[in-house]
């Protein structure tokens, strides 16, 4: 459906690929987990030029899922760290505008960008 109307039905697969992202990176299947959240990051991003207002939130959400899912698997941190970044900056634009509504969506992200410092920096 997303193929044949991409306006309509690209944000609820983005959405959808999101979540099972999490999903797998619970179930520790990390090929798959890693190209789930790539995936939701590529379509969110593709849905911001059509109307970058209306799906930034969302593009802040999948980097930040993106980024807890390496979390979470341990692995790519410096990508994870990366994304955090990224989703810091259009958290604290959308604060801008909206304080209430994104402040504990950015206090979030700045808390795992933190861990994943520490995640990265420990001893082997």
């Amino acid at each position: 459906m997303a193929e044949d109307n991409r306006a309509a039905y690209l944000p609820e697969l983005a959405m959808a690929v999101d979540t099972h992202a999490n999903c797998l990176a619970e179930a520790r299947r990390r090929g798959e987990t890693l190209a789930a959240a790539e995936w939701a990051v590529a379509m969110r991003e593709e849905l911001i030029e059509t109307n970058r207002t209306t799906h930034l939130p969302d593009l802040a959400l999948s980097l930040q899922t993106a980024a807890h899912v390496r979390q979470n698997l341990g692995v790519e941190l410096d990508a994870a760290l990366e994304y955090c970044d990224r989703a810091i900056g259009y958290y604290r634009e959308l604060s801008e505008a909206e304080p209430n509504a994104f402040s504990d969506d950015l206090a979030t992200v700045e808390a795992l960008r933190q861990t994943l410092i520490e995640q990265r920096d420990e001893p082997a």
